[in-house]
């Protein structure tokens, strides 16, 4: 994983769920909300793994 950088735009509700305009580095795409937190946890989760194994 780089160190990506994620901006939410804006968000907005479709069909009873919440989706998001993220900008990422310089690419834009819409994702859900669900999808959106996971992929900042899952990057949280590397960033503390290479902190503790001296990466």
């Amino acid at each position: 994983m780089n160190n990506n950088i994620y901006n939410v735009i804006t968000a907005f509700d479709c069909n009873g769920s919440k989706m998001l305009i993220v900008q990422m580095n310089r690419a834009t795409c819409i994702m859900s909300d669900a999808e959106y937190n996971r992929i900042i946890i899952a990057e949280r989760k590397y960033k503390q793994w290479l902190r503790r194994n001296g990466a």
